[in-house]
């Protein structure tokens, strides 16, 4: 087994019950859901919530030994999951053949605008924040200046793209996945 510094930072104060126990749970909702039928955001959500407990007691032990990393844990893996939820709707419309509002990812029925806005300002406050602690750091600079970027070109290029049920930005590059996709 490697060891390094980082060793003691994610998953140290949960133990190997607690997590295997919300591994279990998540997999009964996962069963639960394909069986029962119930709407994907219904099933992604028995999967997700067992392991809020998991994930708060981490961040709380992340936060009492490296304050501000903290945030930057809650940042990563919230944007993961933000990142999965993509990677679903490609899937959707890529290998499954949806279109429009029927390839809305995993948490479709969160596809509306004031939750977008949400998110950003979520996404824009937290890289802002770690910013004035952390302004050295190249790559979280990097980050800060790809965010604005790739906001700012998303309302004043593509405005058509914020319709609801409609892919994200990158999902309608190249030309024709646009056109499978909808975009214009």
């Amino acid at each position: 087994m490697l060891h390094s510094r980082y060793d003691s930072i994610l998953l140290q104060r949960v133990s190997f019950g607690a997590a295997t126990l919300a591994g279990v749970i998540s997999l009964g909702g996962l069963a639960f859901g394909a069986l029962g039928a119930w709407p994907l955001w219904a099933t992604g959500l028995a999967v997700v919530v067992p392991w809020i407990p998991v994930f708060v007691r981490d961040v709380a032990s992340v936060y009492r030994q490296y304050q501000w990393l903290a945030l930057f844990y809650v940042l990563v893996v919230t944007q993961t999951g933000h990142f999965l939820e993509h990677v679903a709707q490609m899937i959707q419309i890529h290998v499954l053949g949806l279109q429009g509002a029927d390839a809305r990812g995993i948490f479709g029925t969160l596809d509306i605008e004031w939750v977008h806005l949400t998110w950003n300002t979520w996404v824009i406050v937290a890289v802002l924040v770690l910013l004035s602690h952390f302004g050295v750091n190249p790559w979280l600079r990097l980050t800060a200046i790809r965010l604005a970027g790739t906001r700012w070109s998303m309302r004043t290029s593509s405005p058509s793209i914020f319709r609801r049920g409609w892919p994200g930005y990158l999902d309608c590059w190249p030309r024709e996945a646009a056109l499978r996709a909808g975009c214009r």
